[in-house]
């Protein structure tokens, strides 16, 4: 499943790339993170349900990610001067690897605390909720 995702958001990045050019970088950006947050939530309720649901859910969560990371690296390269781009961007680029690297190990722990031990789907639930609420209140960061 993840590799039709990064087909998509290969895909959905070119798009991105032409919103932000003609919208702006912030526009781009809320309409990512609205879409990442809205598949969370749809995610959730759709643990029980056929890969299929899930699937979809995944492909709105790599188009968030698409639009989120396009409007982020046109903010750096907006915010920094011209002797310091090439600095931002490597920052970013290790921002980005590491979160990831952060996130999974939080995302793996998560999925052994036993206070959250309950039915599969409905730990899966709980969870996703929680991964939900954190989208939400990073948005805030942004702005």
């Amino acid at each position: 499943m993840l590799f039709p995702g990064a087909v998509f958001s290969v895909i959905i990045g070119v798009i991105a790339g032409q919103m932000t050019a003609r919208n702006g970088h912030r526009f781009v950006f809320y309409i990512g993170y609205l879409l990442i947050g809205a598949a969370l939530l749809l995610f959730a309720g759709m643990t029980d349900k056929s890969i299929w649901y899930i699937s979809g859910s995944l492909a709105i969560i790599y188009t968030g990610m698409s639009f989120v990371q396009t409007s982020l690296t046109e903010t750096v390269t907006r915010t920094l001067p011209a002797s310091q781009i090439g600095a931002g961007m490597g920052f970013y680029g290790l921002a980005v690897g590491v979160s990831g690297a952060v996130g999974t190990a939080t995302v793996s722990s998560l999925l052994n605390v036993k206070a959250l031990a309950a039915p599969s789907s409905l730990l899966l639930n709980k969870q996703t909720l929680i991964f939900t609420a954190t989208c939400f209140s990073s948005f805030l960061f942004y702005h």
